[in-house]
């Protein structure tokens, strides 16, 4: 009967083959495939019920552009009988569901940017896509409108030639050729003249920075700066921002996250867009790298090896310095020479002063007072760290009796 309609007829069954009372009739039918795709499926069944002695029905609710199977089958009180043989039909073309996912991006002075895909229902070949628009700003008389062809296999267009800071309408058809489906519709703004001359980003990973020159003619209107996570899909807008600022900061970005951001003109609701562009916030900060370093597991074994290196160091240190200790008498390079001019001392006061005098240039005709071979017997050494080893006693003794020899013999 058309694209969604069929009426099906058939003979009664004999008398003799109904075994009972008839109770009536039963239609069972399915869809076997679209006519866009040569692949055969077996669609959801779906059956009819009619009570008496029908001969024939009206099937509604078929789908366009489409292959059907059919069966009839008589049925009593006792269940159904047999079918009968399966029927296969073609439903015709018919016009296209609507546009899905129809929008206005992209919206400048002059144009804007339009964008939809394919209906979910075709319901044919379809042939092309009919546009059309009109100026609809705040006043009685509407815009001429204004239409364009598109063909079958666009799904974009840059729609050039409006007027700045303007309304319209757009209006979106798919076409077949039995004709035209629903049209979808969207309202934008064009944003106005010269309002903004160049527009850049600069992102972080927690936070971006929107920046824009102002044109020569920039009106009074007031900016709107609108984000979105891309994952979770929910916008968000600034306040309204005046129109002698030339930028905006968006904070409390997550580091790593996928965003769109917009400037816009007007109110949230027109959505009229300046600018949109995708941005990407930087995986981690810098404090954060640095901040994360004293978690790392190679770096706390890095700090435990240094740190038992720097205890076996300390540890021969000690024990080199500690060498020397079994001996008792152990004196520096410079505590032997004072305790030996100490002693010539002492015992220089005791002589008279021209036993002095003539000891005092003995001594200076000599070798150095620093000289232990003066002082010590041959057997006087120094031990590995440069101290004099000797007995203090037995050298004083010594030193004195040669002191006192040459004293006696001054005289």
């Amino acid at each position: 009967m058309n694209n969604t309609m069929v009426k099906v007829r058939w003979d009664h069954v004999h008398k003799d083959k109904l075994n009972g009372h008839l109770g009536g009739y039963r239609i069972s039918f399915w869809r076997l495939r679209s006519l866009l795709y040569s692949k055969k499926t077996h669609g959801d069944k779906h059956t009819l019920t009619f009570s008496g002695e029908r001969n024939d029905v009206v099937v509604t609710g078929l789908k366009p552009f489409s292959e059907y199977s059919l069966i009839v089958m008589a049925f009593n009180s006792r269940g159904n009988g047999p079918g009968s043989h399966p029927v296969s039909f073609k439903t015709p073309e018919g016009v296209p569901g609507q546009v899905s996912a129809f929008s206005v991006t992209n919206i400048q002075k002059h144009k804007v940017t339009l964008t939809w895909s394919p209906p979910v229902d075709t319901n044919g070949l379809i042939i092309g896509y009919i546009l059309q628009y009109q100026l609809i700003n705040d006043t009685e008389e509407l815009g001429s409108l204004t239409t364009l062809n598109i063909s079958a296999d666009g799904s974009k267009l840059h729609l050039q030639d409006l007027e700045a800071l303007s309304k319209y309408k757009f209006y979106l058809r798919c076409c077949t050729r039995v004709g035209c489906g629903p049209a979808a519709s969207e309202e934008r703004t064009t944003v106005p003249e010269a309002t903004v001359l160049n527009i850049s980003t600069s992102v972080s990973h927690n936070f971006a920075n929107i920046s824009w020159i102002p044109g020569t003619e920039q009106t009074e209107s007031e900016l709107y700066v609108a984000f979105m996570n891309n994952r979770e899909g929910n916008w968000k807008i600034s306040d309204a921002l005046n129109s002698s600022k030339t930028f905006h900061i968006i904070e409390g970005l997550e580091p790593g996250t996928e965003y769109t951001v917009r400037l816009m003109t007007k109110s949230w609701v027109d959505n009229s867009s300046i600018f949109e562009d995708v941005i990407r916030t930087s995986a981690k900060g810098l404090a954060s790298i640095h901040g994360g370093i004293s978690n790392q597991g190679w770096f706390i074994g890095l700090m435990c090896a240094i740190a038992l290196l720097t205890l076996i160091v300390l540890i021969s240190c000690f024990v080199n310095r500690n060498k020397g200790g079994k001996y008792s008498g152990i004196l520096s390079h410079n505590e032997t020479n004072q305790l030996l001019q100490k002693i010539a001392d002492d015992n220089d006061e005791k002589p008279l002063k021209s036993s002095q005098h003539s000891l005092n240039g003995d001594l200076k005709g000599g070798d150095s007072g620093d000289s232990m071979v003066d002082y010590g017997d041959e057997d006087a050494h120094f031990n590995e760290d440069g101290s004099f080893i000797g007995e203090y006693s037995g050298r004083k003794e010594r030193v004195s009796m040669e002191i006192k020899g040459n004293n006696q013999s001054t005289a």
